[in-house]
């Protein structure tokens, strides 16, 4: 992690929350592939407190693309644990499948190529594939990530950003803005859950649980499953990660129990902690 770091912003202050209530039930519904660390962390952290389980709102499908080459390089934005992995992995298929070492792809990378990631988990799935040199903002999200010094002298630089199809335009705009070029690279797509997925994510509703969020294309999918744009006073609970979220989740009609600092696992954690905390015998009955 860079030393030249912003400082991080505290985690679910009161300013932050709107409308808390008694939560019983907790579901967790980033993507199997990313959640199932952060959902074994919660489940042990709420045991014999209140349930907890996993209902993904996005479904990720891996596409098709060219690796490009990376010589000429700059530097590597990863946006996700998703990212990586579906770059890495067709890199290896289609570049130096046949060298049994190839997991470790330190010597097949240029020299001097700088890694950055969105957050420390998405850092930590680079260095899973041997490449040590990554950096990470402590304010894990696009606008924290820009601020890293790595991203301000830029201009006539090359940098490959690998993302998912969609998504925020940010973080290109704005390297573009400082004169860098970047060519955006879509290694998956962002879907909605299959339909017994979906179905079960409709049967759990009435259970009045608090579902915890952490990206705009997971609150829209449940508000599209649970068809509440038919139901303008739902008041489903929610936890979300960032400030964005919290405007788009008041916007459709959501009741958020509670805010993170960020998305990282050890922030969400921090948040539901704190929210147990609140609504146990003796807490202070606010965040």
């Amino acid at each position: 992690m860079n030393d030249n770091l912003l400082p991080e912003t505290s985690s679910s202050s009161p300013e932050n929350q709107a409308n808390p209530a008694q939560v019983s039930r907790l579901i967790v519904t980033r993507p199997l592939a990313r959640s199932d660390q952060l959902y074994n962390q919660l489940a042990a952290l709420t045991a014999g407190k209140i349930e907890c389980r996993q209902l993904p709102l996005i479904s990720i499908k891996p596409v098709n693309f060219i690796p490009p080459e990376l010589s000429g390089l700059d530097g590597i934005i990863f946006i996700s644990g998703n990212a990586v992995r579906h770059f890495f992995d067709s890199f290896l298929r289609d570049k130096i499948i046949a060298d049994s070492s190839a997991r470790n792809l330190k010597s097949h990378m240029p020299d001097n190529l700088q890694y950055l990631a969105v957050g420390e988990s998405t850092a930590r799935q680079i260095k899973q594939y041997g490449l040590s040199r990554v950096d990470f903002p402590r304010q894990m999200n696009a606008e924290g990530l820009l601020q890293l010094p790595q991203l301000h002298a830029i201009s006539g630089q090359r940098w490959l950003l690998v993302k998912g199809d969609g998504g925020r335009k940010i973080i290109a705009e704005t390297l573009v803005e400082r004169g860098a070029q970047v060519i955006e690279l879509d290694v998956y797509q962002r879907k909605l859950p299959d339909l017994e997925s979906q179905a079960a994510v409709i049967s759990a509703q009435p259970t009045d649980p608090t579902w915890l969020v952490t990206s705009a294309e997971a609150l829209n999918h449940l508000h599209r499953i649970l068809g509440l744009t038919r139901k303008p006073g739902h008041q489903t609970k929610v936890i979300i990660s960032s400030d964005r979220l919290a405007l788009l989740a008041k916007q459709k009609g959501f009741t958020i129990i509670a805010q993170s600092s960020g998305a990282s696992e050890s922030q969400l954690i921090q948040c539901v902690k704190m929210l147990l905390t609140s609504q146990s015998p003796g807490g202070n009955g606010h965040l």
